[in-house]
């Protein structure tokens, strides 16, 4: 997935908390901020069961302060 959010501490941690609490498995992530317009980009790969489940961690990470997009990426 790849997740874009306004630049703030803790935002990567809060993300964590997320995908923990929706018992997701994470197996690689990278964050990476854009100094011009303090956007960071979170990339992470995850596994999830099913697309429904995809669905509501998608709209959880969507509530994080900050968050303005996600999306799927495949790779």
């Amino acid at each position: 997935i790849q997740i874009e959010s306004s630049d703030r501490n803790s935002l990567l941690g809060d993300i964590l908390g997320v995908l923990t609490t929706h018992k997701v498995s994470c197996m690689a992530i990278n964050a990476k901020l854009n100094p011009v317009n303090l956007v960071t980009t979170i990339k992470a790969s995850i596994l999830v069961n099913d697309a429904k489940k995809l669905q509501t961690v998608f709209n959880a990470v969507l509530n994080v302060k900050g968050v303005f997009s996600i999306e799927r990426v495949i790779h």
